[in-house]
This record gives structure tokens, C-alpha cells and sequence, in this order.
């Protein structure tokens, strides 16, 4: 009869709707995982820029305060070179 062959392809249409709910599931899941990597890799992308800047900062006050040693250096008495001698050199 019709009704014993619509059973067959009735059960193949409930095999494929649970595969296909088991594909959205998975599929939702997935975008999911892909959302909170995104906002990791912000955080992350965000804390490098922080470190970089932190850094360059770092940088340029070390090089600041090379340069004012230098300077305070130079404004005091100059250095007097030839009471220092080579190393291994003997008078």
C-alpha cells in the first residue's frame, strides 16, 4: 500500500532532519568558538599595544636620561685622557 511505502522514505526524512539538527548544533557551536577567539585575540592584540607603548616610553627616557648624563658630563670638568694608558701597555 501507499502507506507502507511512504514509511521508508518518511524514516530517511527523520534521519536527515536529526543530521541536519546535529550540523546546526555543531555549526552553532562552532561560530561560538569563533566569537570568544575573536575577543581573546582583541584582549590579546589590546595588552600588546599597552606593552609596546609601555616600552617605547621605557625607551625614550632611558635615552633621556643617557643623554642628560652625557651632558652633565660634558659641563663638568673635561676628562683628561692621557693619564689613562692601553691595557697591556707598560711605561
Amino acid at each position: 500500500t501507499l502507506l507502507q511505502e511512504i514509511e521508508p522514505i518518511q524514516e530517511k526524512i527523520r534521519g536527515i532532519e536529526g543530521q541536519i539538527e546535529e550540523m546546526f548544533t555543531a555549526l552553532s557551536e562552532a561560530y561560538e568558538e569563533k566569537k570568544q577567539t575573536q575577543n581573546e585575540l582583541k584582549q590579546v592584540e589590546r595588552e600588546i599595544e599597552t606593552l609596546a607603548r609601555e616600552a617605547e616610553s621605557d625607551v625614550l627616557t632611558i635615552i633621556s636620561d643617557a643623554m642628560k648624563a652625557a651632558e652633565e658630563l660634558e659641563n663638568t670638568s673635561p676628562l683628561d685622557f692621557s693619564q689613562f694608558q692601553a691595557i697591556g701597555q707598560e711605561d
